[in-house]
């Protein structure tokens, strides 16, 4: 089963956003399995895009369950999330820190967004899975 090709060029990501998006990829084709995301750094971005954007555009079922462990592949610390969380924490300290996390995966969304919204809905085998199950189709 050949994975979907995805045109980068018709994107509007940033440099770093570019550098993610082209981790997912294998040439021109959305990566069979996810990256590394042990490896650190943009490859645990790179698993986290690429785990969303195989839901929506992989023709693998595998690949069409729901995402539910994908923040396993981010990393404790970065430049969103400066300290590994701590239970002993306060409470506005730790909403302070889950928004944090929140604003982090909200950007990459937007990389997922963008690389899913190169391709028509038609041509996005598990965004359709999802549709027929809920009854949208």
């Amino acid at each position: 089963m050949n994975m979907p090709t995805i045109d980068l060029s018709m994107t509007q990501l940033t440099g770093e956003e570019m550098q993610i998006a082209q981790l997912i990829l294998n040439g021109n084709r959305l990566r069979a399995s996810r990256p590394d995301y042990k490896r650190g750094g943009m490859h645990s971005y790179a698993a986290y895009v690429w785990r969303h954007v195989a839901f929506a555009l992989s023709p693998k079922r595998q690949h069409q369950c729901m995402p539910c462990l994908d923040f396993c592949y981010l990393p404790k610390t970065d430049r969103f999330v400066t300290e590994a969380f701590d239970y002993t924490w306060s409470q506005d300290k730790i909403l302070a820190h889950a928004e944090l996390k929140r604003e982090r995966e909200q950007w990459l969304h937007g990389i997922v967004d963008a690389i899913v919204k190169t391709k028509p809905i038609t041509e996005q085998p598990g965004t359709m899975a999802w549709a027929k199950a809920f009854g949208k189709i």
